[in-house]
């Protein structure tokens, strides 16, 4: 049987190794690349030609400019990663005849709405990344290739830097941290996000998908400030030491001073699309977050 090839940007990622780790296939064969073969800030087209010669059957982009701070001072920079790329692969896509898989992000929203984001919700951004994202995305949709964008948010594995992380470091050095309050959103585990993905190609190879974009995200939602008390608890209760919460610091956004970029209050994303078309469930966060934490690999 001729192998599904899959072409993956982006795969020393969070999001591009936890799809490595949980699509092992012997029907599909990935070219797994990474900054080192196609540096996209620099030269968004020199992949081009990589993808022209691989010939897949798929493109999935899980590559990003994700420093959302960094973003306002090197919006050139974001801005090829993030909207200039995907906008060249989209229009790739589209005259090879390959369907495009990308990954994006809840901050194309302000943050403004009451309730949970849906996919028809008109975006919005407010700051320099969630503008290059929103970018993107709609240069995928203007270039009218058969596309998924998988919006998600507050992604979080044992790969890479991530909150997790930097919560456990700071608990374990004593280090006091200032934690949002008051913004809202949905904690999404890396590994859920390929298992989500591992789904939707299945999809694509059985040639029974709905293009268009979708969300996926953690639940229960939930604020910055409780994510961060929950990843303590769960820590400190593994490792069987007492509890302690004296590091982690409330604040609201308004008084965040350490933040060049503005963050939406809600990044809520609505998951009911993804369910009723692939029967794909929300990211259950905190039974990722216990996985997360007993892995022995994560430290």
């Amino acid at each position: 049987m001729k192998k599904f090839k899959i072409f993956l940007i982006g795969s020393s990622g969070q999001v591009g190794k936890s799809i490595l780790s949980e699509i092992p296939d012997e029907n599909i064969e990935f070219f797994a690349c990474t900054r080192t073969d196609w540096d996209m800030g620099k030269n968004p087209s020199h992949g081009l030609k990589l993808l022209l010669d691989y010939q897949p059957n798929l493109v999935i982009n899980a590559s990003a400019y994700t420093q959302v701070d960094d973003a306002e001072d090197n919006f050139d920079l974001a801005n090829n990663i993030n909207n200039v790329s995907p906008k060249l692969i989209a229009e790739f896509c589209l005259r090879e005849g390959i369907p495009f898989l990308h990954i994006s992000t809840d901050y194309v929203f302000d943050g403004k709405k009451t309730g949970s984001y849906n996919e028809n919700d008109k975006t919005c951004p407010i700051n320099s990344y969630g503008i290059t994202k929103a970018r993107g995305d709609a240069a995928i949709v203007r270039s009218k290739c058969k596309y998924i964008i998988v919006r998600t948010s507050w992604v979080f594995s044992k790969y890479g830097k991530n909150f997790v992380k930097t919560i456990l470091s700071a608990h374990k050095n004593k280090q006091k941290l200032r934690i949002i309050d008051d913004q809202y959103g949905g904690p999404t585990s890396a590994r859920c996000i390929a298992l989500a993905l591992k789904t939707i190609i299945h999809k694509i190879i059985e040639k029974k998908i709905q293009w268009g974009i979708y969300n996926f995200s953690g639940e229960p939602y939930t604020t910055w400030f409780e994510f961060a008390s929950k990843i303590v608890e769960k820590y400190t209760n593994f490792k069987k030491i007492k509890n302690d919460f004296s590091n982690l610091e409330t604040i609201k956004t308004q008084e965040a001073n350490f933040y060049k970029a503005k963050r939406p209050l809600n990044s809520c994303l609505d998951n009911y699309k993804i369910f009723n078309q692939f029967k794909i469930t929300p990211c259950d966060w905190q039974t990722e977050l216990d996985s997360l934490i007993k892995d022995e690999d994560f430290e």
